[in-house]
């Protein structure tokens, strides 16, 4: 009898190994079917000679590419720019990826306009084949943005005032949208790089020191128009951002385009982070002309 149970409990243990090994094996290939491959490149530049952190930041800006390439094309602009209209809420519906594997192509130093003494002007570029994986779920209802106007409806020339409230520290930018499709940056800007937002941390802008700069916000309505509605936009991440695509318009906001580009350029940046380390905030208001028409 014991010789029998032991002999069952070596068979048991085999069976077990061989379904933890089949187990891994469906895993893997299940892993190796949902991995989206893609061929990107990154680079970054030279500083003081550091030639290791420059290869470390481009195969960085490589992987984000990778996230972004791999990702965007199959998210639904137009989707995200009614829910955008309709509730604000476009971050939760663009899922998370990340590189989970990769292999350098190729790595070299390049010499930015063909000047070749100039160590200073040296990028260490990659070229690289990502594979990456889409996640989706794990929204923290505990990260929330609390954001308010000073007014719904204003009457052209008022002033339009922004106050903001987080639940956790966060990393902020605010955009106006316009009817015309436009949409300005109106913070960070020129005059004020304030972007970082402690937990609970009350915030105006403009406040008390945008006006001493000479920063304030008014309304104004487009030409032959009577009424207009505008939003104001706040996305907020647990970690340091930036919209490239960005042109700097009057030397203090950045404009895109249109509301399609500033979507792209939102999904680059979004794609890549976590869902958990995301809000959002969208606030609606109205435009009317004074009284006398004016």
């Amino acid at each position: 009898m014991t010789v029998r149970v032991r002999a069952e409990a070596k068979i048991g243990l085999r069976l077990m190994i061989c379904a933890i090994g089949l187990i891994g094996l469906f895993a893997s290939r299940a892993v190796a079917r949902d991995l989206i491959w893609v061929t990107v490149e990154g680079e970054a530049p030279v500083v003081a000679g550091a030639t290791d952190k420059a290869r470390g930041q481009a195969i960085a800006a490589a992987e984000r590419q990778a996230v972004a390439v791999a990702l965007a094309k199959g998210i639904s602009v137009n989707t995200l720019l009614v829910n955008l209209r309709l509730s604000g809420n476009i971050v939760g519906a663009i899922p998370f990826g990340r590189v989970v594997k990769k292999k350098i192509l190729k790595e070299q130093l390049v010499n930015a306009a063909n000047d070749e003494a100039s160590q200073q002007a040296q990028r260490f570029h990659v070229r690289m084949r990502a594979g990456v994986v889409k996640e989706t779920g794990g929204e923290d209802l505990s990260f929330h943005l609390d954001a308010t106007i000073n007014q719904s409806v204003f009457k052209d020339g008022d002033e339009l005032e922004i106050h903001i409230r987080s639940t956790k520290d966060c990393y902020f930018t605010i955009f106006n949208i316009l009817e015309d499709q436009k949409v300005i940056r109106l913070l960070p800007n020129y005059l004020s790089q304030k972007n970082f937002l402690a937990a609970n941390e009350s915030y105006i802008f403009p406040g008390t020191k945008d006006h001493h700069k000479g920063l304030r916000l008014r309304v104004h309505l487009p030409p032959k128009r009577a009424h207009v509605t505008e939003s104001i936009y706040i996305l907020a991440l647990a970690h340091p951002f930036e919209l490239k695509s960005i042109n700097v318009r009057e030397g203090i906001f950045g404009a895109f385009n249109g509301q399609t580009i500033f979507m792209q350029d939102i999904i680059r940046e979004v794609v890549g982070i976590p869902i958990a380390n995301r809000a959002e905030a969208l606030i609606q208001y109205e435009i009317r002309k004074t009284s006398n028409g004016i």
